[in-house]
């Protein structure tokens, strides 16, 4: 698993970029080895993968919570995959609510609350589960450029505000995969930001290959004061996405303190972050997905003055993007 911070000359080409291209060749050789030994999976059940061509965070999840929430009111039986990121999980495990961050990961924590969840560390050993649960749909979040599983629908999900970076492959750049590759091979394209992309060349390359695209923005799902003075801290893919959402928000954010994507917190960090707070007479906030890892329940500290920031997204036309994945479902069927 890659667990960092996005590094700042993955935002523009420069001389470090530049050093690493022969790391990125070699990346890109070990994927097409990958893509041709494998031998790929067809389940029975509608598949859908949640995914994005970029290392670090793109709002995948909140995606997959949306389209959980949609099936759930459809009556749509469903499983959701994750890769259970950032935990010591070994094989596959069907998520209670018992089970903690450091098990099957964060995104399983956040997803269980509304969902079946499996944490699985490859296709393969999920498949056990899979079956036994005889779902109807089966979403995986994360897993475009696994080429060890066939996918019915596959959602691309590309944040706005930091697009395709230097549009160098990792880790000269933040791509997991060509850009035109990764457009080519989705069926939707979700552009997800406050703002329209400024990528002239992302855009115009999204824009040309006819896909069907929707925009989203990210909106705080409750209101908190204004009047106060807040310390933010997270360990999600794209830290600044979440500071803009607080600033935008008319938030004042006295600090930040960002840690590596899936990081499981320790009591020390978690008391040494409200006593910061303490000391400079401000409230502690940070996202759901960062919240539910921090709990007696999980052994990281204590939750408890710290508020949560839970986020929902806001579909510029998301009565078509419900007709496009009904279109998909009814023809699997």
């Amino acid at each position: 698993m890659i667990k960092l911070l996005y590094p700042k000359f993955w935002s523009k080409r420069g001389l470090i970029s530049f050093a690493l291209i022969p790391f990125s060749w070699i990346y890109q050789l070990l994927g097409v080895l990958r893509k041709k030994f494998a031998s790929p999976i067809r389940l029975s059940q509608m598949v859908i993968c949640v995914g994005n061509m970029s290392v670090g965070g793109t709002g995948k999840t909140q995606i997959t919570l949306w389209l959980a929430k949609v099936f759930r009111k459809k009556n749509i039986k469903f499983v959701i995959v994750t890769k259970g990121y950032g935990s010591s999980l070994r094989g596959a495990k069907l998520v209670t609510p018992t089970d903690c961050a450091a098990d099957v990961g964060d995104e399983s924590i956040l997803l269980q609350e509304i969902a079946p969840v499996i944490a699985a560390k490859t296709v393969h050993a999920a498949l056990p589960i899979i079956r036994e649960l005889n779902p109807d749909v089966v979403i995986f979040d994360d897993g475009m450029q696994n080429p060890h599983f066939i996918k019915n629908l596959n959602i691309l999900v590309i944040d706005s505000a930091r697009a395709a970076g230097n549009w160098r492959i990792f880790p000269a750049g933040p791509l997991r995969e060509n850009v035109n590759s990764a457009i080519n091979r989705s069926d939707i394209i979700i552009m997800i930001g406050s703002k329209p992309c400024n990528d002239f060349e992302l855009v115009q390359a999204v824009t040309s290959s006819q896909k069907t695209i929707f925009n989203a923005g990210m909106n705080l799902t409750s209101l908190h004061d204004a009047s106060k003075q807040y310390y933010a801290f997270t360990a999600i893919g794209d830290p600044e996405r979440f500071y803009r959402l607080l600033a935008e928000n008319n938030l004042s954010i006295l600090g930040k303190r960002s840690f590596p994507d899936h990081h499981n917190y320790t009591p020390e960090e978690i008391e040494e972050l409200k006593n910061i707070a303490k000391e400079n007479d401000c409230s502690l906030i940070t996202t759901k997905k960062d919240y539910v890892k921090i709990s007696d329940n999980n052994g990281n500290g204590d939750s408890g003055d710290i508020i949560c920031a839970d986020v929902a997204l806001d579909f510029e036309n998301e009565a078509n993007l419900l007709d496009k994945i009904n279109e998909k479902l009814h023809k699997k069927s």
